[in-house]
């Protein structure tokens, strides 16, 4: 009967001694999963912000993209002002876009007070042409192209960036010329 008694006092020992180890096994596990959750929920969060920055500086290169492309950027601060730019057609492809800036300030002086102006081209050989004001197409007449009624803000920087396309310059004059005025 004494053999029977020290088996039975082993077989507590075995499993008492599997009890903890399992004990153990899920203390340890559990800070590992609180872990990962942590970093997964921080990698979601980083890849949010790095879209959101993608979106962010696409958008300020297409807007540099037109600054860039402009030849001229005319300041207005002052009314009953006339500004002129004269586009030699005869020397163009059949397409090409120019691009204009009017703009209420002229390096650190920003008007002191809102000011309204036009934009008038004048096509004397009547090629076709669209105007864009802020990448919106402007409808225009067929002879001379008006886009009327501008607005420039007081105290705050402004520019209003304009996208004139000229197509069908083929058939053209010699020295013929499209003249776009700037009325404040």
């Amino acid at each position: 009967m004494k053999e029977t008694k020290t088996t039975k006092k082993t077989t507590k020992k075995v499993v008492a001694k599997k009890e903890t180890t399992k004990k153990e096994n899920q203390v340890e596990k559990e800070p590992v999963l609180n872990q990962e959750k942590a970093l997964a929920v921080t990698l979601v969060v980083l890849a949010i912000l790095v879209v959101i920055l993608l979106v962010i500086a696409l958008v300020q290169k297409n807007r540099s993209k037109d600054l860039e492309k402009s030849s001229i950027t005319i300041p207005v601060l002052e009314e009953n002002v006339e500004s002129r730019i004269a586009i030699n057609l005869s020397e163009l492809p059949e397409t090409k876009e120019y691009v204009f800036v009017v703009s209420n300030y002229k390096a650190k002086e920003v008007n002191k007070k809102s000011l309204e102006y036009d934009v008038e081209i004048t096509n004397n050989d009547n090629v076709r042409i669209e105007i864009y004001k802020n990448g919106k197409k402007k409808n225009a007449l067929d002879d001379d192209y008006e886009v009327e009624d501008n607005k420039l803000t007081k105290n705050k920087k402004q520019e209003d960036v304009y996208k004139l396309v000229i197509k069908d310059t083929k058939n053209i004059k010699k020295d013929s010329q499209l003249v776009i005025e700037i009325d404040s």
